[in-house]
C-alpha cells in the first residue's frame, strides 16, 4: 500500500528493516543462545513485527490514500461465509488446486 502510494521509498526501507533485522538476529538467536530452528523463526517473527510497527507508525502519523476503520474489525461472523466463497472462487479461477503432474 505504501508503495501504491506513492512512497517506493519508504516501503523500501519497510522491507530492509524487516530483512537487515532478520539476518542479524538469526545468527544470535541460532548460534549465540543456541535455540536452532526455534531461534531462527522467533528472529523472523520479532523482524517482521518491528517492520509492522514500522508501518503502522506510517501511517498513523500521514494521511494515507487507503485508510482502515476500526469499525470494520473485528470481521462478523455473519459475513464469515460470503467471504470464505469469495476466497475459494478467487482460488478456483487460479486452478487451485494445482492439477497432478502427469510428464511421466
Amino acid at each position: 500500500m505504501i508503495r501504491g502510494e506513492g512512497n517506493p521509498r519508504i516501503a523500501m526501507l519497510s522491507m530492509l528493516i524487516s530483512v537487515l533485522l532478520n539476518v542479524i538476529l538469526a545468527p544470535i538467536f541460532i548460534f549465540v543462545f543456541h535455540w536452532g530452528m526455534k531461534g531462527a523463526a522467533l528472529a523472523t517473527v520479532l523482524s517482521q513485527a518491528v517492520s509492522a510497527v514500522w508501518v503502522l507508525a506510517y501511517f498513523s502519523q500521514r494521511r494515507p490514500a487507503c485508510s482502515v476503520s476500526t469499525p470494520q474489525f473485528p470481521p462478523r461472523l455473519v459475513d464469515l461465509p460470503r467471504h470464505l466463497r469469495d476466497r475459494l472462487a478467487a482460488l478456483r479461477s487460479c486452478n487451485w488446486p494445482p492439477a497432478p503432474c502427469r510428464a511421466f
